[in-house]
């Protein structure tokens, strides 16, 4: 849930286990939307966490590292998925801001226009990309890490700082029918520890669901996950 705190910046964070794991299953089970108003160019969606947690005096690299991990995961799902109906071009950009990283956000363009705004010539050092700076590593399917200093001034509103885009050369598009197949039959299930078994989500491609499991997994509960395929 996104949260700004007017009270002491300087309060120590509490809850971080708690607000990771709802970030995490905020990027696993993101879905994409079916369809898009006419001239709607754009629609993002806003790093999930309190502003404190994020940026500010209390938060530490390691946080900031893995909230970008988190993005990037849920930009991945999102481009595994089928673009809205509506929609003729189709790109999933995570858009990261420093040092107001609050205002950070996953982006889903339909227009190329607008989203060729946001794919800057690189005027920043390659030692403060955000796979560098953080030691992240960008999934494959994007293959664009550009960024560009930006200052804002007017009489209301003064900053200054460093914007990046991460995305794909490539538009993403509608599974094939031989995509549509095979590929999108994998579930994701669950068993408790009284032995009852769940289904978590159906309807993924092998990778979508090997990388829910192990998302899953890695948050250290007791329980059994794993993925199927239907047959």
């Amino acid at each position: 849930m996104r949260r700004i705190s007017i009270n002491n910046p300087n309060k120590k964070l509490r809850g971080l286990r708690r607000h990771f794991r709802e970030l995490k299953r905020w990027a696993n089970l993101i879905k994409n939307r079916r369809e898009i108003e006419h001239g709607e160019k754009y629609f993002n969606i806003k790093v999930p966490l309190p502003l404190s947690i994020v940026e500010g005096p209390k938060t530490r690299p390691k946080i900031q590292a893995d909230v970008i991990k988190e993005l990037l995961n849920a930009a991945r799902n999102l481009a595994c998925q089928a673009p809205p109906a509506n929609c003729s071009f189709y790109r999933i950009a995570v858009l990261l801001s420093f040092p107001s990283m609050f205002d950070s956000e996953v982006t889903q363009f339909f227009d190329e226009e607008y989203f060729n705004g946001f794919v800057y010539e690189n005027g920043l050092p390659d030692t403060q990309r955000p796979s560098q700076q953080f030691s992240i590593k960008i999934p494959a399917e994007f293959d664009i890490e550009c960024g560009c200093r930006v200052s804002v001034q007017d009489e209301e509103y003064s900053y200054v700082g460093n914007c990046w885009t991460i995305t794909s050369s490539k538009p993403h598009s509608p599974p094939t029918d031989n995509n549509s197949g095979p590929q999108n039959t994998w579930s994701v299930w669950r068993q408790g520890d009284d032995g009852n078994r769940f289904l978590i989500e159906a309807g993924l491609s092998e990778d979508v669901a090997k990388q829910k499991v192990a998302e899953f997994e890695s948050h250290g509960h007791k329980q059994l996950y794993w993925a199927t395929q239907s047959r």
